[in-house]
């Protein structure tokens, strides 16, 4: 099988383009904070460090988007009766998170793209607003991450891990060779 071939499969599925999609806003969505307070360092008149941010943001919005729909095609193929309470639960908090997510590494591009006007106090203002709401798209990107985690690593959701089996975090068994004695 060849490797685009391997690539097209795996983006037919769902689950599998979730999982992928999800690492435009993960990522640019955290790291966008990089040249958004460097730019503020600038007093925000940094016309490359801007242009940065603002395209993090939007490459962001977007991977967020096509992340959510994946997700919701994706949340159509769990079977309901292997999920356990917590898991639902789980489900539903990243969820909300995810569905107009978007939303929220726009809305800071937006905002940093108002400080591009030349009076200091409108930049200044925008761009002030454009570094906090570019911390909260990192805040926002950190929750819905940790609970899509839980759900594939605690709970086994989207995998064909049986939700009470021993996790990664449990201690390996013992071995009969391994007798304590070094």
């Amino acid at each position: 099988m060849s490797v685009l071939q391997s690539m097209s499969d795996s983006f037919a599925d769902p689950r599998t383009r979730h999982a992928i999609l999800v690492h435009f806003p993960v990522a640019l969505g955290t790291l966008a904070t990089i040249p958004t307070i460097a730019l503020a360092c600038t007093a925000f008149r940094n016309q490359a460090l801007r242009i940065a941010a603002i395209a993090m943001l939007l490459i962001a919005s977007a991977g967020a988007g096509l992340a959510a729909g994946a997700g919701e095609e994706a949340e159509a193929l769990i079977d309901g009766n292997m999920m356990t309470a917590q898991a639902d639960e789980t489900l539903g908090r990243h969820e909300s998170l995810g569905d107009g997510g978007w939303m929220w590494p726009l809305g800071a591009a937006a905002i940093l793209a108002i400080s591009f006007v030349k009076k200091m106090p409108v930049r200044i203002g925008a761009g002030s607003l454009g570094v906090l709401a570019s911390i909260g798209v990192a805040g926002w990107v950190g929750l819905t991450a940790h609970y899509g985690g839980q759900l594939v690593y605690h709970h086994g959701v989207g995998t064909r891990i049986v939700p009470d089996a021993p996790h990664i975090d449990a201690p390996p068994p013992a071995s009969p060779a391994d007798d304590g004695d070094d």
